[in-house]
Formats: C-alpha cells, sequence, structure tokens
C-alpha cells in the first residue's frame, strides 16, 4: 500500500472519523478541531510501516501533529496531556492571585 494518499481519499477518512459532528476534539490536546483545520494522525506513523487504515487512523491539530513527528502515540498523547494539566493548574492559580489582588483592603 502506498504511503501517501491523494487528498479525496484524505477527505473520505476524515469525514468518516468526523462521523457527521461539525467539531471533533484534537487526539491529543483537545482542541476543538473543525474538518478543514484537522489532520490526520497516524496512530502507527508511516516513517514506522504504519498504515491508512481507519485503525490507525485519528484526528489531531496540525501543531500536535507536527510536534510528535514519530514519536510513539501514546507517550506523546500522556505528555501532552500532562502539559495541559500544568499550564491548567498555573491559570488556575494566576487566577487566585488576581482575586487576592483585588480583594486586599485599601488603605
Amino acid at each position: 500500500m502506498s504511503s501517501s494518499r491523494n487528498s479525496g481519499e484524505k477527505r473520505s477518512w476524515k469525514a468518516k472519523l468526523f462521523g457527521g459532528r461539525e467539531t471533533k476534539p484534537c487526539c491529543f490536546c483537545r482542541c476543538n478541531l473543525y474538518f478543514s483545520s484537522a489532520t490526520l494522525e497516524h496512530v502507527v506513523p508511516k516513517s514506522q510501516d504504519g498504515n491508512w487504515s481507519l485503525d490507525n487512523l485519528r484526528l489531531s491539530c496540525y501543531d500536535c501533529n507536527h510536534e510528535r513527528g514519530s514519536d510513539d502515540f501514546n507517550e506523546f498523547r500522556q505528555r501532552k496531556r500532562e502539559e495541559l494539566k500544568q499550564h491548567e493548574r498555573h491559570q488556575e492559580e494566576m487566577r487566585l492571585i488576581r482575586l487576592a489582588e483585588l480583594l486586599k483592603p485599601i488603605n
């Protein structure tokens, strides 16, 4: 099987993965993807003889797709989700600091 596919085949696979929905989450960072911005992600990378079957395809955002490269799918997903948790914790800490500043008595 060829390692590259034409745009018609890719659109068909994306449509199947979207399953009629308007948006789907990136398989890594969970951002909302629209059909036009979604990329096809190979669970087993093409560089490691991954195929183009639907079982081996997921939807991802452009940034995650290219950041992952040929890293292990599950390891990259775990690392990405841990980064997101850390970012969310930092954002919450910053909100609490701003709230504390607002609640300080004015003298």
